[in-house]
């Protein structure tokens, strides 16, 4: 008696407890479908921006080196064209686009003593003839009637009396007009890789590029600003790397000090830049 009346009350209790089973699966088989379509879902829409922003990427990427290959080819028309239009309308855009600055930018002209370095100034251009360490050494207008040539004359003609005449076959600007192209090419190349390029001068081979407030390495995150020169020995300090051309080391060191004393001597960079 006691026995059945045992099993009479445990018979509900077992199917209670196995329906109570049968309920809890059921609920977390629905939250697992749930959160199996959510995270699905998520996991759709996560796709989707991924592949936005990598479109987006490209795209922004793409439109980089349309500018830069735009820039670069608008920059290397002064190797067939050394007209003032073309001279102007070069260093105008890099002034806007603040890769060059006061200090215009300046190229070597080889079996010379003289650096040719030419600064937009507003209509005209003017043109100097750097002698390290003295700058301006001989000076002329480049204005929008002349052409290079009429220029190179007016120099040869405050030259010729000097010391500094190197004699009618060294007396030739494009040299200088061809560096200028490559430090413009490289400030770009710079820039558009995210390294800061403003206010650009002068290209040393292809290992250093100068500005007027500091001096990088081309190939390498390294740098020294003007105001860091005397601060220890850096001839000695340089010599010690291995990827530093010992050649023309002295010759960097020497044309970041020039250009320190040259940015010195003119009006103060606007803070903005």
């Amino acid at each position: 008696m006691t026995i059945g009346f045992t099993l009479l009350l445990l018979g509900p209790v077992y199917w209670l407890t196995d329906r109570i089973e049968t309920t809890t699966k059921q609920q977390i088989e629905n939250v697992r479908e749930a959160l199996s379509d959510e995270v699905g879902g998520l996991s759709s829409e996560l796709q989707t921006l991924r592949r936005t922003v990598e479109e987006s990427q490209q795209s922004l990427t793409d439109e980089l080196k349309e500018r830069e290959e735009a820039q670069i080819a608008g920059v290397k028309r002064l190797l067939g064209d050394s007209s003032f239009e073309a001279m102007h309308e070069v260093l105008t855009e890099a002034t806007k686009q603040n890769l060059v600055g006061p200090l215009g930018v300046r190229g070597d002209l080889p079996w010379t003593q003289f650096y040719l370095r030419i600064v937009l100034d507003g209509t005209c251009l003017r043109v100097h003839l750097d002698a390290d360490p003295e700058a301006s050494v001989f000076e002329a207008i480049w204005s929008p009637t002349q052409g290079l040539e009429a220029v190179m004359l007016d120099l040869a003609d405050q030259v010729k009396p000097t010391h500094y005449w190197p004699g009618v076959n060294a007396w030739e600007f494009a040299s200088g007009v061809n560096e200028i192209v490559d430090l413009l090419v490289a400030a770009i190349g710079l820039r558009d890789r995210g390294r800061q390029s403003s206010h650009v001068v002068q290209k040393l081979a292809d290992e250093w590029i100068f500005s007027d407030w500091d001096v990088r390495a081309i190939s390498r995150m390294y740098q020294i600003t003007y105001h860091r020169l005397r601060e220890m020995n850096w001839y000695k300090h340089l010599s010690g790397k291995t990827w530093v051309n010992q050649e023309t080391l002295e010759q960097m060191l020497d044309t970041a000090e020039f250009l320190r004393d040259l940015a010195a001597s003119k009006a103060p960079r606007d803070s903005a830049d």
